[in-house]
C-alpha cells in the first residue's frame, strides 16, 4: 500500500529549493529505496519508497537524511489535550525510520552517529516559547528497538534512544504545528535561517477502528548553525 504523499511527490520533485523572500533555500527531495541493511521485519511495516533530504552549501550537494514513514501508524479515538498537537498518536507509536549517510543532529542539537533510526511518537517535556508540552519523534538505534510491531513504553523508548544521543537525554526531533499554506505532499518548508521542516500525511489508524484517517504532520529535520560552528 502506498502512502497519498507518493502521488503528489514528482510533483514536488520539480521544485529543486523553497524560496523565502525571492532566496533560494538550498534544500530539496528526492526518492529514495529502503537501503539492504534495514531490518526485513522492520521495512515490511515501511513503505518501500521513502523521502531523501538534500542540503547545498557552498556549491556542494549532499544528502541531509533519509526517512521512510509507517504504512499505518497507531493512533487513538478522541481530540485529546488542545494543547498538544499530534494528541491522536498513540505514544510510543511507530512513525518511521531515519537515516543518516553521515553523522546527524537531533533537535537539541545533539550528536547523532551514521546509521538507521526508529522515529516513535512521544511527548518530550515543554515548549520554551509556550509553555505547552511538546510533542516529538524519538529516535532509537534500530538495533535496539527490537519490538517493531508494538508501541513501546515512554520508560523503555526513553532509555533506548539515550543510546543514540550518547547523553542522558533521548534523541527527539520535534514535531511543529502543521502550516495548512502548503497544500503539497511532501513539501519543505525552510527559512533563511537554516531551519527545514518536513510536512507530510501520516495514515493513522485507531486500535479497534478499521478506519485509516491522514494526518498532517510536520517534523523539524534541520536547524541552524550556531556561531560557534554547531548547529
Amino acid at each position: 500500500m502506498k502512502l497519498p504523499w507518493l502521488e503528489t511527490l514528482l510533483a514536488v520533485l520539480l521544485s529543486t529549493a523553497s524560496l523565502v523572500h525571492g532566496q533560494q533555500i538550498p534544500f530539496s527531495l528526492q526518492t529514495a529505496e529502503q537501503p539492504s541493511e534495514m531490518p526485513k521485519a522492520l521495512g515490511a511495516l515501511l513503505d518501500p519508497q521513502g523521502i531523501r533530504l538534500m542540503t547545498t552549501d557552498n556549491g556542494l550537494t549532499k544528502i541531509a537524511c533519509e526517512v521512510w514513514f509507517s504504512k499505518t501508524v497507531a493512533g487513538k479515538p478522541g481530540a485529546g489535550n488542545a494543547g498538544l498537537q499530534y494528541t491522536n498518536l498513540s505514544v510510543g507509536a511507530l512513525v518511521g525510520v531515519l537515516r543518516f549517510t553521515e553523522e546527524g543532529e537531533d533537535s537539541r542539537d545533539q550528536k547523532l552517529k551514521p546509521g538507521l533510526y526508529t522515529l516513535r511518537y512521544a511527548r518530550v517535556g515543554t515548549d520554551p516559547g509556550t509553555g505547552q508540552p511538546a510533542d516529538g519523534v524519538v529516535l532509537s538505534p534500530v538495533s535496539a528497538d527490537t519490538h517493531v510491531e508494538q508501541a513501546v513504553p515512554l520508560e523503555e523508548l526513553t532509555r533506548i534512544s539515550r543510546l543514540a544521543s550518547r547523553t542522558k537525554n533521548p534523541a527527539v526531533m520535534t514535531l511543529v504545528p502543521f502550516n495548512a499554506a502548503y497544500k503539497q505532499f511532501p513539501a519543505i518548508v525552510a527559512d533563511d535561517q537554516g531551519n527545514c521542516i518536513l510536512q507530510i500525511k501520516l495514515q493513522v489508524q485507531a486500535a479497534g477502528s478499521p478506519t485509516i484517517e491522514p494526518l498532517p504532520v510536520a517534523i523539524l529535520l534541520i536547524t541552524p548553525e550556531r556561531e560557534d560552528g554547531e548547529s
